[in-house]
């Protein structure tokens, strides 16, 4: 989960214009009746990948009891935040913000002990 969440952060700074590029038709491209082309439906891959990797932790007992496909909807959500944040402001502390995203989902998921 760790890894994950700083891939993303890393790929999104590293690869800045594109995720500005991506945000822009991901919001903006249309259906010819004019709803949008893309939708939280086409994470659903993603969900399920990542919420079998949190089954697996939660069997191995390395996380909680929770429902994995809200705690991956949830994950999305954060890192589509910091896509956000990474594409409109250039002077974010992504390292700083990154670490506060791996606590937040460290403690939501944590096994107690």
């Amino acid at each position: 989960l760790r890894g994950f969440i700083q891939g993303s952060a890393r790929f999104y700074t590293e690869y800045r214009q594109h995720v500005i590029a991506v945000r822009d038709v991901w919001a903006n491209f249309r259906r010819p009746d004019g709803t949008q082309r893309f939708g939280l439906e086409t994470h659903e891959p993603e969900f399920a990948v990542i919420s079998e990797i949190l089954r697996e932790g939660q069997a191995r007992g390395e996380f909680r009891e929770f429902d994995p496909r809200v705690m991956a909807i949830t994950l999305r959500h954060a890192l589509d935040g910091l896509a956000t944040l990474v594409s409109t402001d250039p002077d974010l502390d992504v390292d700083a913000y990154t670490r506060e995203l791996v606590a937040i989902f460290d403690g939501a998921t944590r096994s107690p002990a």
